[in-house]
């Protein structure tokens, strides 16, 4: 095999590995790409908490605060519990 056949194969076979990944990061469609939804994923896809007050130790100041942390960093949802067992 001469070199300039060489050459040509390996060219061809650079932009056949090329072109997937050209595709994958701008598609066609216009919808946004795997790295961009994993930014900004639906909130389908957010993790929820179980949120645990015990005995109602809690403020709305508190409460308020909490809730704007976790919108924040991306918590999509929760499941409030009060352990109220009466335990004094």
């Amino acid at each position: 095999m001469t070199s300039s056949k060489i050459r040509a194969a390996l060219a061809a076979a650079t932009a056949l590995t090329a072109c997937p990944a050209m595709a994958q990061e701008q598609p066609a469609t216009g919808q946004p790409t795997l790295e961009q939804q994993f930014q900004d994923p639906p909130n389908s896809a957010r993790p929820r908490v179980w949120w645990h007050w015990m005995n109602g130790n809690v403020t709305e100041d508190g409460i308020a605060k909490d809730m704007a942390w976790m919108k924040r960093v991306g918590i999509g949802g929760l499941q409030n519990f009060d352990a109220n067992l009466q335990t004094t």
